[in-house]
C-alpha cells in the first residue's frame, strides 16, 4: 500500500517537472526568436556614420566606398568586409571599422600620401611612398618628378616605380622640396636632381634610410658652411663623398 502511494507521488512530481521544463523551454524559444527577429529589423539600421582620417577623400567618398547605407544593420555588421572594400581604393592605406550600439558605424582611415609624380604620356600620375599610383595629378604642384627610362630602350620588364618613391619618401620634408627629379636608370639605379643644389648619385635602391640620412647631413653642411656642391655620392652611405662646385 505505501509503495503504491509513493509511486503515484513520484510520477506526479516527474510529470509536473516535465511540464515546467517544457514551458520554460518554450518561453525561452519564443523570447530568443523574438529577439533575433528584432535584431534583424529596421530598429538597428544605421543612422550615423562617423568618418575620421580623411585629407584627400571626403566623408561622402568614404561612406560610398564602404557600402554602408541606412539599410545596413549595425548590430550584425561584419567590419572586415567593409575594411577590405575601403582598402581597395588606392588612397586608403588602412581602414578600421567598428560599431557602437545601437545605430552608429565608426570608420577610421589612414590615407596614402603622394610623394612624387610620374609622366605616363596621357598625364602625370601621383605616386605614393609605396609606389602605388593614386590617379592623375591634376592641380597638385611641388612634387618631385620620377623620370623612368624610355620605353623603347627597355628589354624585358621595366624598373619599378616603388624604389624611387621609397627613396623620396625617406627624405625629410625640407629636402623633398628641393628635389626636382629622380632619374631611374635602365639598371634601376637612382639619381636625384635638385632645384638649387648638387646632383645626388643615389645608386641602387638599397640602404634607403641610411642614404637619406647621408644626403640630409651633407646638404645641411653645405648650406650652413656656404659651400656649394657639384655632386654628392651616397652609393656607399657609410662613406659618402661630395665634390665642390667651381
Amino acid at each position: 500500500m505505501e509503495t503504491s502511494i509513493w509511486h503515484r507521488i513520484d510520477i506526479g512530481a516527474i510529470a509536473r517537472s516535465r511540464r515546467a521544463w517544457f514551458a520554460l523551454a518554450l518561453a525561452l524559444t519564443v523570447i530568443g526568436t523574438a529577439g533575433f527577429l528584432l535584431s534583424r529589423s529596421s530598429v538597428f539600421h544605421v543612422r550615423h556614420v562617423e568618418v575620421t582620417g580623411t585629407a584627400h577623400l571626403s566623408r561622402a567618398d568614404v561612406v560610398r566606398l564602404s557600402g554602408v547605407t541606412r539599410a545596413t544593420n549595425a548590430l550584425w555588421l561584419d567590419p572586415r568586409p567593409v575594411e577590405l572594400r575601403l582598402e581597395q581604393d588606392p588612397w586608403i592605406a588602412d581602414a578600421t571599422v567598428s560599431t557602437s550600439f545601437p545605430w552608429t558605424v565608426h570608420i577610421a582611415i589612414a590615407e596614402r600620401t603622394p610623394t612624387a609624380a610620374v609622366d605616363r604620356g596621357t598625364g602625370r600620375l601621383l605616386v605614393a611612398t609605396d609606389g602605388l599610383s593614386l590617379g592623375f595629378a591634376g592641380r597638385v604642384r611641388g612634387l618631385p618628378l620620377i623620370v623612368m627610362p624610355p620605353s623603347g630602350a627597355l628589354e624585358g620588364a621595366p624598373p619599378s616605380l616603388q624604389p624611387a618613391a621609397r627613396a623620396i619618401g625617406a627624405l625629410p620634408p625640407q629636402v623633398i622640396t628641393r628635389v626636382r627629379q629622380v632619374i631611374v636608370s635602365l639598371d634601376g639605379t637612382l639619381e636625384l636632381r635638385l632645384f638649387d643644389g648638387p646632383r645626388v648619385e643615389f645608386g641602387p635602391p638599397t640602404e634607403i634610410a641610411a642614404k637619406a640620412r647621408a644626403i640630409t647631413s651633407i646638404l645641411a653642411w653645405s648650406q650652413n658652411e656656404a659651400q656649394p656642391l657639384n655632386v654628392v655620392n651616397v652609393v656607399a652611405p657609410g662613406a659618402p663623398a661630395a665634390t665642390m662646385a667651381h
